[in-house]
């Protein structure tokens, strides 16, 4: 059965901060944002079709019991919660948690093809996380972004949870360091984390 979608395209914010619910019917509600503006999505919501992200921003502050994908297709997929279905973020999407630092629990699959932009906080020694109970496979570009403090030796930040991650990223950019000090990469792909070593 085709699902009935919530569509977003507006160019302004768009905030929902009430439940979308699953029918009580046998119909199947799913939900789109299109066009440049940014839909918040708060509280928990239970509606049963998929998510898609074409265009614009969409912001979870909450949760997704959909066990629907969430596709992102263009545009961006960001925020702080739990998503029961699995996530696939395409060439052109971008999946990048917070404002601020953020941490996105995925309940099944977690597919990165496209851009992954995180941010890390050397001062408060936290940083952005995408948690996945079930396999990851990485591609596409990984962003790391810092906005405040400087770096010393010692310092990780683990950016991934996952049981197991599958692939590597195309391309990975991290921020600069300072004279004699490096990125140790070694354990992106087993355990999600980097740190910070002298060179």
């Amino acid at each position: 059965m085709a699902s009935r979608n919530f569509l977003f395209s507006g160019a302004g914010d768009f905030v929902i901060t009430g439940p979308i619910r699953e029918p009580t019917n046998s119909a199947i509600i799913g939900l789109v944002k299109d066009g440049p503006g940014r839909l918040w999505l708060i509280g928990r919501h239970s509606y049963n079709g998929p998510t898609k992200v074409n265009a614009g921003t969409l912001t979870l502050i909450g949760q997704i019991d959909s066990t629907n994908q969430v596709e992102i297709l263009g545009g961006t997929f960001g925020g702080s919660g739990v998503i029961a279905g699995l996530v696939k973020v395409g060439p052109s999407g971008t999946i990048s948690p917070g404002p601020g630092i953020g941490i996105l629990k995925v309940k099944e699959r977690v597919q990165l093809e496209g851009i992954v932009e995180l941010e890390i906080d050397p001062v408060g020694r936290t940083n952005d996380v995408i948690e996945c109970e079930s396999v990851m496979l990485v591609g596409g570009r990984l962003v790391v972004n810092s906005f405040r403090g400087s770096f010393e030796p010692g310092l990780e930040f683990t950016l991934f949870k996952a049981p197991t991650i599958i692939g590597t990223f195309e391309r990975v950019d991290l921020p600069q360091l300072p004279l004699n000090y490096t990125w140790d990469t070694n354990a992106l792909y087993s355990n999600g984390r980097i740190r910070v070593v002298l060179a």
